[in-house]
């Protein structure tokens, strides 16, 4: 999606007014820390499974050159460590289906928040967990994800194209919003409104930095035809 476009997407604008809301509301209720904090993880586990979905509901002509590239660093790798030759780079690369692909996303995301999920249940807390504004907002994430997840489909279908950063960037959107939370709780901050500050920030900035631009309209003929060529 174009930079300039980002103030035209809903998505943009519910993730924003989410996060400063939530930010506010601690200002005035503390006592919701909790609450945040298994709602920002219940969060990324969202951008995780809507990645699944991605990768699982995307035709790997799409993303080829870079699965291709992925498989032959891999199979490299293969070959230095157990001693066994190393690939024909001319052979083409064994065939995975699309559920394997994105299992082999999915594994070590759901270890990396169990170990969080860990992190977060061992936190000594007297706050109150509220469902009621855990209900509603994770819904307002929900409906934000959908929204996003709809204009990335859309614009892929245009574009017959993909980079493969649905394997990369749920990492890049989620590292940096927690591990704004995880200091400022190894640090015992008494006040952790400005952590909450830096993860709204972080989260909003990530969210544009990663989201898929939209395609031009300026499509010269030999981009249009190569893309012609591989839905043959």
């Amino acid at each position: 999606m174009k930079r300039k476009k980002i103030f035209t997407d809903p998505a943009f604008w519910i993730l924003l007014g989410i996060n400063g809301y939530l930010v506010y509301h601690y200002y005035h209720y503390p006592e919701i820390f909790k609450t945040l904090i298994w709602l920002y993880w219940s969060q990324s586990v969202m951008i995780g499974l809507f990645s699944f979905i991605d990768i699982l509901t995307t035709p790997q002509r799409f993303y080829g050159s870079f699965l291709t590239k992925q498989i032959s660093i891999t199979g490299a790798l293969d070959g230095l460590v157990d001693g066994s030759p190393l690939p024909d780079e001319n052979k083409p690369p064994a065939k995975r289906s699309n559920f394997s692909l994105a299992r082999g996303f999915l594994v070590p995301y759901i270890i990396l928040h169990l170990i969080y999920l860990v992190f977060i249940a061992s936190m000594k807390s007297k706050d109150v967990f509220r469902l009621d504004l855990y209900s509603y907002f994770l819904l307002a994430f929900l409906l934000g994800q959908i929204i996003s997840f709809i204009q990335h489909k859309i614009n892929q279908r245009k574009t017959h194209n993909d980079d493969g950063g649905m394997y990369a960037l749920p990492y890049l959107r989620v590292f940096p919003m927690h591990i704004t939370i995880v200091i400022g709780a190894f640090l015992h901050a008494g006040n952790m409104l400005v952590f909450l500050i830096l993860k709204s920030i972080t989260d909003v900035i990530m969210y544009i930095a990663t989201k898929p631009k939209s395609p031009t309209r300026e499509m010269d003929a030999a981009t249009l035809a190569s893309q012609q060529s591989m839905n043959i």
